[in-house]
C-alpha cells in the first residue's frame, strides 16, 4: 500500500482546522484540502464564537473579534427582553478573521495545507482512500489511509455515495444574511446578540442580529421545507426587521448593506451514521450544528477534534475496524448528542406558535429567560436549560 499521507482532512472551516490541529499534536501526517484561498473566508455565518471555544480548545482572543455581553430575545406571545452578563459570553467575528485565527491556532506541524483545492470525489478501497483533486488547473489523485470529511452540509463523501444519504428538506435549514456597516460618525452598536423567534421573523426558524461594533450580520432562516411552503422570500423578512423592529431599526437605519449571502445548514439533530470504512464526517457534514440557535462553530471544533483523535488512534494501531471507527460516533453523540436532540425539540416548540399566542409558557419568568439566554450563548447546554426550566417533562422523555 502506498499513500501520500496518513489522513486527509477535507474542508478549512472550524471542524477541519480543529481536526488538523489535533492530528498535528498526535504526530500524524495529514493534508488539509480547502477550496478557498483563505479558510472560511467565503462561508456565510453569523460569526458568534462562544467563550467556551476559547476555554476548551485553547483558542486565544484574536484580531477582528468583538465582545458580546448580553442577549436580546423575542418569542411569540412574549414581551421582548434583554439579559446582560457581567463578563463577555463570546465574540462576534467575520469568518475571514476567524479563519485566519484558526489557521494560526491549528499550526502546520505534520500537516500540509493545500488552498484553492477542490475535492471532486472520494473512493474507499480495501487498503486506502483515493481523492480526486483539482487545484489551479491541475488534476491529481491523493492516496491516504483515512479521510475526515468536514467539507460542509453537502459533503463530498456523500456525493460520492459513501457513509449515508444526504439530508432532506425537512432536515436542512436555509438562511439568508446581510452584512451591514453603519456610517463612520454613528455610535458603536450595542454588544448584544439579538434572537427573534416567530413567524413574523422567519418561516419556522429564527432571525438574528450579531453586531461587530460598526458592522452587523443580520439574517433569518428556517427549514427548507418551510421556506418553500411559506410563499415569501427570506429577504423580505430581513427587510421587515430592518424597517419595523426596534431597536434594530433605529440602530441600522443609516447602515449600508455591504454583502448579501445565503447558505444551507443542518438542523437535523443527531444523524447516523457518521462514519464508513475509512471516512469520518465532522462539523456540518455530520450534522453537528445546534437546531435551536444554528450555532455550529463550537460543535464543529468539538466534532473535528474527536474525529481526529479516533483517526490518530486508528492509524497508530494500524487497525481500521468498524468497531474502532464506530467509537467516534459513540464519542461525539455522547458529548454533543443530547444538545442536538433537545435543541431540535426546543426549535419545534419555539417556532410552532404563531405571532399572537405562545406555547412557550416556560419563558414567562425572569429566571427562565436568563436560563434560555445562557443556552443561546453557550454558557449552558440545551439539556441543562431544559432541566432547569421544565425538569419533570424532560426527565420523563430521557431515554
Amino acid at each position: 500500500m502506498t499513500t501520500d499521507a496518513d489522513v486527509a482532512v477535507i474542508g478549512g472551516g472550524p471542524a477541519g482546522l480543529s481536526a488538523a490541529r489535533t492530528l498535528n499534536q498526535a504526530g500524524i501526517g495529514s493534508v488539509l484540502l480547502t477550496r478557498e484561498s483563505s479558510p472560511g473566508a467565503t462561508k456565510p455565518c453569523g460569526g458568534f464564537v462562544p467563550v467556551r471555544c476559547l476555554d476548551e480548545f485553547g483558542l486565544e482572543r484574536f484580531s477582528g473579534c468583538y465582545e458580546v455581553s448580553g442577549v436580546r430575545m423575542s418569542f411569540p406571545g412574549q414581551e421582548p427582553c434583554v439579559v446582560e452578563f457581567d463578563e463577555p459570553v463570546g465574540y462576534n467575528s467575520t469568518r475571514y478573521d476567524l479563519g485566519r485565527a484558526l489557521l494560526d491556532w491549528a499550526g502546520r506541524g505534520e500537516c500540509q495545507v493545500r488552498l484553492d483545492t477542490v475535492v471532486g470525489a472520494v473512493t474507499e478501497e480495501s487498503d486506502r482512500c483515493s481523492l480526486r483533486c483539482h487545484c489551479r488547473g491541475e488534476h491529481y489523485t491523493l492516496h491516504v489511509q483515512m479521510v475526515i470529511d468536514a467539507s460542509g452540509v453537502n459533503p463530498v463523501s456523500l456525493r460520492s455515495g459513501l457513509v449515508r444519504r444526504r439530508l432532506d428538506a425537512g432536515q436542512l435549514g436555509y438562511a439568508v444574511q446581510y452584512q451591514m456597516r453603519v456610517p463612520s460618525d454613528a455610535k458603536d452598536l450595542e454588544p448584544l446578540n439579538t434572537f427573534l423567534y416567530g413567524r413574523d421573523y422567519s418561516p419556522g426558524g429564527y432571525a438574528w442580529v450579531f453586531p461587530r461594533r460598526r458592522e452587523a450580520a443580520v439574517g433569518t432562516g428556517g427549514l427548507v421545507s418551510r421556506v418553500r411552503s411559506s410563499g415569501r422570500s427570506l429577504h423580505s423578512y430581513i427587510d421587515t426587521i430592518l424597517s419595523s423592529v426596534e431597536p434594530v431599526k433605529a440602530q441600522l437605519q443609516e447602515a449600508e448593506v455591504t454583502r448579501r449571502e445565503a447558505a444551507l445548514l443542518p438542523l437535523s439533530g443527531v444523524v447516523r451514521p457518521s462514519f464508513s470504512r475509512r471516512v469520518l464526517l465532522a462539523g456540518d457534514s455530520a450534522g453537528q450544528c445546534s437546531p435551536i440557535t444554528g450555532e455550529g462553530i463550537y460543535y464543529a471544533m468539538a466534532g473535528g477534534q474527536m474525529a481526529a483523535e479516533v483517526a490518530a488512534e486508528a492509524v497508530k494501531d494500524s487497525g481500521l475496524s468498524s468497531d474502532q471507527l464506530r467509537a467516534y460516533e459513540k464519542r461525539w453523540t455522547r458529548t454533543l448528542g443530547l444538545d442536538l436532540k433537545w435543541g431540535l425539540w426546543l426549535q419545534k416548540r419555539f417556532t410552532r406558535s404563531g405571532s399572537g399566542t405562545s406555547k412557550a409558557t416556560f419563558l414567562s419568568s425572569e429566571r427562565s429567560k436568563r436560563v434560555v439566554a445562557e443556552m443561546l450563548v453557550g454558557r449552558r447546554s440545551v439539556l441543562s436549560a431544559m432541566l432547569s426550566i421544565a425538569p419533570s417533562y424532560v426527565r420523563s422523555h430521557l431515554d
